[in-house]
């Protein structure tokens, strides 16, 4: 019984969950269908956060978060997927690390967040990626330099690091502990989700600014 209460636990088990149903949506090819559900889950944690707030930023944050949602179902699965996985590395390396070498914090918007989780978070996720060109070469393309794998990996952390900081705003803003109750241990799966959410904010503002320097040159 004590071991059921223990959030740790908790959180290995829904991980365990959340990331099965990952896998069998993607091996079955249900990636529709698995974002619709997840879009559809986020919007009701939503809603429900917004009703429980009684704040007035309230508002502001149920129209960013509904862009969030929009931009979520609106792109391709097979990207999504591959957003999650970076996401969850993300994540799971700036745990570990902030557990393990500590050190000062990185903001007080979140005080379970250190400098040395944050800087793990890139490195961590950077050696997965140069094994995986080790190991599978015909997956990059041919001439990519490290240099250039490091610095997106680090722009992609940062993005998702900030995602995850963004919604722990928003919810300290509200005057709300969890956005939701699935996934229990993780706080809901906008828990889950906003570093991903972050990920695909910085990947369509760097895509306009692309857009936009191409059009003036």
């Amino acid at each position: 019984m004590k071991l059921l209460n223990n959030n740790l636990f908790k959180r290995i088990i829904s991980g365990i969950v959340y990331a099965g149903i990952i896998f069998l949506s993607a091996y079955f090819d249900y990636g529709r269908i698995f974002m619709c559900l997840i879009g559809f889950i986020l919007t009701v944690e939503l809603i429900v956060a917004l009703i429980r707030s009684e704040t007035n930023i309230k508002i502001q944050i149920g129209l960013i978060g509904m862009l969030c949602i929009f931009l979520f179902m609106h792109i391709k699965s097979q990207i999504i997927y591959a957003f999650i996985i970076f996401a969850s590395i993300v994540d799971t390396s700036a745990y570990l690390c902030g557990r393990i070498f500590q050190g000062p914090k990185l903001t007080s918007i979140s005080p379970n967040k250190t400098w040395s989780g944050a800087i793990g978070a890139i490195i961590v996720p950077f050696l997965v990626v140069v094994l995986i060109m080790v190991m599978k070469p015909a997956v990059f393309p041919e001439n990519l330099r490290i240099s250039i794998v490091f610095f997106v990996i680090m722009f992609l952390s940062i993005a998702a690091q900030a995602g995850d900081i963004l919604v722990s705003y928003a919810k300290r803003k509200m005057l709300i502990k969890d956005a939701g109750i699935i996934l229990p241990g993780h706080g809901g799966l906008w828990d889950r989700f906003d570093s991903v959410m972050g990920i695909i904010l910085f990947c369509i503002i760097l895509r306009f600014f692309c857009y936009v320097c191409s059009m003036k040159f």
